[in-house]
C-alpha cells in the first residue's frame, strides 16, 4: 500500500512539473510572439529560476541591443545556468559593452560559464578580448582551451600574431622542444587553420624563424590551411635558408593535390634548392600526375636532382618508372646507380631483382643493407634472391647477417610453390653456408640457419644440428629441423633434450630420474651455454628437489647470466640466492623484463 501510495505522489509531482514547464515556456514564446523587450527583461529581472533562464534564452535570439544591460547584470546571478544562459544570450546580442564583462566571467567563473563566455567573446569578436583568450588558451582545462581556440578563430586577424607568438614561450632556438604540439600549441594551430587565408603571410613569416617549434607549427598550420597557402609556400621554396625550404616542402607537401599544379610548374625552376624542395613535395603527395615530370627529372644535370627523382617516384609507385629507372641504373653515376636499384625493388617489380643481387656484392656494407632491404619492399618475393642471402649470412659485418636472416626468415620463403628441396639441390656451397651460419654469436642467425637445413632436407646437418638440442635460444627450431630429417631420439640424452625442446612437461616428470640425471650431467659441462640450458631447463620444469644443485652450481661457476635469470624466475630462494652471489662477487645485477629468460616451472 506504501509502495503504491509513493508512485502516485511521484505520478503526481512530474506532472504537475511538466505543466509548470510548459506554462512557463508558453508565458516566454508570447512574449516573444508579441517582441515584449520589456516584460521579457522582467521576466529575466523577476522570474524565477526557470523563467529568467527562458527569458536570457529568448533575448538572445531577438537580438534586441536593450536586453545587454539586464543580461550583464545576470552575470553575476547566483544561479550558474541562467550565468551561463546570459553569456550566450550576449554573444547573439554581439554588442561591445558585453566584452569587459564577459572577460571577468572568462577570468573567474565556474567552468561551464567560462565556456560560454569564451563563446561568446569570439562572436562578439573584439580585439580586445583577444589577450585574455590567449591566456585561457593555456587553461588547465581542455574545454575551456578548446573554447579559447575556436573563439580567437572567430576574431581572425586581431588573433594571428598573438596565436603565433603562443609557440615562441619556452621555445628554443636550436634544440628539439619536447612540447612542439603540446596541447596550447595544437590549439594554437587550429585557430589559425580556421582563420585561413588572413593568418598565411604572417605564417609564412613565422616559417622563417629560427627557433625551430615555430617553424614546426608553421609548417603544419600552412599545410592545414591548404589551397590559399600554396603559392606563397612555393615562393618560400626559393628562400636561401635550408630550414625554411624544407618546412615549406613538408608544408606543401601536405596540402596534396591542390599543390600539385604549381609545384609541377615549380621544377622548371632555375634554383637547384627549389626544385629539390619540390621533387620531396611531389613525392610526399603522391599523385600519379607527377610521374612524367620526375621521370624527366632522372635526366636533370644535377646528380642529387637525380637521386631526389628516382626516391620521388618509389613514394609514388608507378609502373611507368620502372624502365627509366633501370636506364638511371645503366647509366648514371654511382649514387644515382644505388639509388634506382634500391627504388625498383620498393616499386616492388621483378626486372629490379637482378640489379639489387649484383648490389649485393658491393663493398659498401650501406649499399649491401639498402640492396636486402629493396629485394623485401613490396612483394618482389622472388625466388633467385635465397642463394644470395644464404650467402650473406657469412658476411662480415653483423648488420648484414641480421638483415639477411630477417629477410629469410619470411614465411613466403617456407611456402614457395616449388620447395627449397628443389631449389637448392646439390648446391654445396649453401649447405656448407649454412653450417658454417651455425658458428655465428648472434642466435638469430643460427636459428634462420637450423631453419633451412631443415628445409633442404639434407641429413649430413644431423650431427650439427644436434648439438644446438643444448642451445636454450634456438633449441626448439633445432627439434623442429630434426624431424624434417628423419632424425629420431635413441639415447636417454637425446630423448631428454628433445623433449624440453618440444616443452613435453608431461614426458619429462613422468621420466623424473633420467631427466635429472642428463641435466646433472650438462650442469658439470665445460661449455657454459650447455650448463646455462640445463639450469633454465631446470627452473622451467620447476621442481624443488633440484634446488641444492640450482644453488650449489652458481656457488662453483656463477655467472651474471646465471644470476639474473635466479633473481627473475618467480622463486623466492632462487632470489636470495642470485643476490648473495652478486654482493659476493660484486656484480650489480638487474630485475625486470629483458632478465627473465625462464620462469619457474613454467615450460
Amino acid at each position: 500500500m506504501k509502495k503504491q501510495t509513493l508512485s502516485l505522489w511521484m505520478i503526481f509531482f512530474f506532472v504537475t512539473f511538466s505543466l509548470f514547464l510548459v506554462g512557463c515556456d508558453s508565458s516566454i514564446e508570447t512574449l516573444v510572439a508579441k517582441q515584449d523587450i520589456k516584460k521579457l527583461i522582467k521576466k529575466l529581472e523577476k522570474g524565477d529560476h526557470d523563467v529568467s533562464w527562458a527569458a536570457a534564452s529568448a533575448l538572445g535570439k531577438m537580438g534586441d541591443k536593450r536586453a545587454v544591460e539586464p543580461l550583464i547584470a545576470a552575470l553575476k546571478d547566483k544561479n550558474v545556468n541562467i550565468q551561463k544562459r546570459a553569456a550566450s544570450a550576449l554573444g547573439m546580442i554581439g554588442d561591445k559593452r558585453a566584452v569587459e564583462p564577459l572577460i571577468s566571467v572568462l577570468e573567474d567563473g565556474s567552468t561551464y560559464v567560462r565556456k560560454e563566455a569564451a563563446s561568446a567573446l569570439g562572436m562578439i569578436g573584439d580585439k580586445p578580448a583577444v589577450k585574455p583568450l590567449i591566456t585561457a588558451l593555456k587553461d588547465e582545462d581542455a574545454s575551456i582551451r578548446k573554447e579559447a581556440s575556436s573563439a580567437l578563430a572567430r576574431i581572425g586577424i586581431p588573433a594571428v600574431e598573438p596565436l603565433i607568438a603562443v609557440w615562441t614561450e619556452n621555445c628554443p632556438r636550436s634544440s628539439f622542444a619536447k612540447d612542439y604540439f603540446s596541447d596550447v600549441r595544437k590549439e594554437a594551430v587550429s585557430a589559425l587553420v580556421k582563420i585561413g587565408m588572413p593568418a598565411v603571410e604572417p605564417l609564412i613569416t613565422a616559417l622563417k624563424d629560427r627557433r625551430v617549434c615555430r617553424q614546426w607549427a608553421a609548417a603544419n598550420a600552412l599545410g592545414k590551411i591548404g589551397k590559399p597557402a600554396v603559392e606563397p609556400l612555393i615562393t618560400a621554396l626559393k628562400d636561401p635558408r635550408a630550414w625554411v625550404r624544407e618546412e615549406a616542402s613538408s608544408a606543401l607537401g601536405s596540402i596534396g593535390i591542390p599543390a600539385m599544379e604549381p609545384l609541377i610548374v615549380a621544377l622548371e625552376n632555375d634554383s637547384i634548392e627549389v626544385r629539390l624542395n619540390t621533387i620531396s613535395a611531389l613525392g610526399k603527395i603522391g599523385d600519379k600526375r607527377a610521374v612524367e615530370p620526375l621521370i624527366a627529372a632522372l635526366k636533370d644535370k644535377n646528380v642529387n636532382i637525380q637521386m631526389s627523382a628516382a626516391s620521388a617516384l618509389g613514394m609514388i609507385g608507378d609502373k611507368r618508372a620502372v624502365e627509366p629507372l633501370i636506364a638511371a641504373h645503366e647509366d648514371g653515376s654511382s649514387d644515382v646507380s644505388k639509388r634506382a636499384a634500391y627504388v625498383l625493388g620498393k616499386i616492388g617489380d621483378k626486372r629490379a631483382v637482378e640489379l639489387l643481387i649484383a648490389a649485393l656484392k658491393n663493398d659498401s656494407i650501406e649499399d649491401r643493407l639498402n640492396a636486402i632491404s629493396a629485394l623485401n619492399l613490396n612483394g618482389i618475393n622472388d625466388i633467385r634472391s635465397v642463394e644470395p642471402f644464404i650467402t650473406l649470412l657469412g658476411d662480415d659485418s653483423a648488420d648484414i647477417r641480421m638483415g639477411a636472416a630477417r629477410a629469410l626468415s619470411k614465411r613466403w620463403y617456407r611456402e614457395m610453390a616449388e620447395p627449397l628441396t628443389t631449389i637448392l639441390k646439390d648446391k654445396e656451397s649453401t649447405f656448407e653456408s649454412l653450417i658454417a651460419a651455425l658458428e655465428d654469436e648472434i642466435p638469430f642467425v643460427i636459428s634462420v640457419a637450423v631453419q633451412y637445413l631443415g628445409e633442404i632436407r639434407d641429413k649430413r646437418a644431423i650431427p650439427q644440428l644436434k648439438q644446438f638440442l643444448v642451445n636454450w635460444d634456438v633449441n626448439a627450431t633445432v627439434a623442429d629441423a630434426l624431424v624434417k630429417l628423419g632424425w629420431s631420439a635413441k639415447t636417454d640424452a637425446d630423448k631428454v633434450h628433445f623433449w624440453v625442446a618440444n616443452k613435453k612437461r608431461n614426458l619429462l616428470e613422468q621420466n623424473w630420474e633420467i631427466t635429472k640425471k642428463v641435466l646433472l650431467k650438462d650442469v658439470e659441462s665445460d661449455d657454459s651455454a650447455t650448463i646455462t640450458y640445463a639450469l633454465y631447463a631446470f627452473i622451467a620444469i620447476g621442481k624443488e628437489d633440484v634446488l641444492p644443485d640450482l644453488i650449489n652450481k652458481i656457488s662453483q661457476k656463477g655467472t651474471k647470466t646465471m644470476a639474473e635469470a635466479y633473481l627473475n624466475c618467480g622463486h623466492n630462494e632462487l632470489y636470495d640466492t642470485a643476490m648473495s652471489w652478486a654482493n659476493k662477487n660484486g656484480y650489480s645485477i638487474s630485475a625486470g623484463t629483458g632478465s627473465n629468460p625462464v620462469d619457474w616451472g613454467k615450460l
